[in-house]
């Protein structure tokens, strides 16, 4: 059985391909007081408004159905998880974040059943570079734009172990 820890070697040999780990892109996710901005449609952004989810009984009823929300975003160093066909393509491509284990937290409290493999969502990753030990977040996966990545520094790859690994998981998380 292959280790569940992964290694990331090289210094980035540039172009978007899947492990490929980036230093830094923006990971989003929503509050649980999701906030549509108000008014609809496309004011100026100074006119705009965050309203409480709830609150808003128009919601995808008006113009296009569309609606602006109020999202969070932190940059974090990501792996590309996305798929031949993604990376080939001019869409999204998928990434899962990197996080640390910082003093205190769950994840500092569960290190050792991470790096055991036994934590379904959570693959342990060695340090490498400028890269810090920690571990990647399958739970997080999420679409991002290819752009947001074209500028970022791509700080290496995932060996080949490394890679089969962390998509094998990611399959068994996802048919979970």
């Amino acid at each position: 059985m292959a280790s569940p820890t992964l290694t990331v070697v090289g210094g980035g040999r540039g172009g978007l391909r899947q492990g490929a780990v980036y230093a830094a892109a923006p990971v989003f996710w929503l509050p649980d007081d999701l906030q549509i901005l108000r008014p609809p449609g496309r004011p100026e952004w100074g006119d705009t408004r965050g309203e409480q989810w709830s609150d808003v009984r128009d919601r995808f009823r008006l113009g296009d159905r569309v609606e602006r929300v109020v999202a969070y975003a932190k940059m974090r160093p990501v792996v590309v998880v996305a798929n031949a066909a993604e990376v080939r393509g001019r869409e999204p491509v998928r990434v899962a974040p990197l996080y640390s284990y910082n003093p205190g937290s769950l994840a500092e409290r569960r290190r050792t059943e991470i790096e055991a493999g036994s934590v379904p969502h959570a693959l342990h990753v060695r340090a490498a570079g400028r890269l810090r030990e920690g571990y990647v977040n399958l739970r997080e996966a999420a679409l991002v734009p290819r752009s947001l990545l074209d500028d970022r520094e791509h700080v290496g790859d995932l060996d080949a172990l490394s890679l089969a690994t962390l998509l094998r998981h990611y399959a068994t998380y996802v048919a979970a």
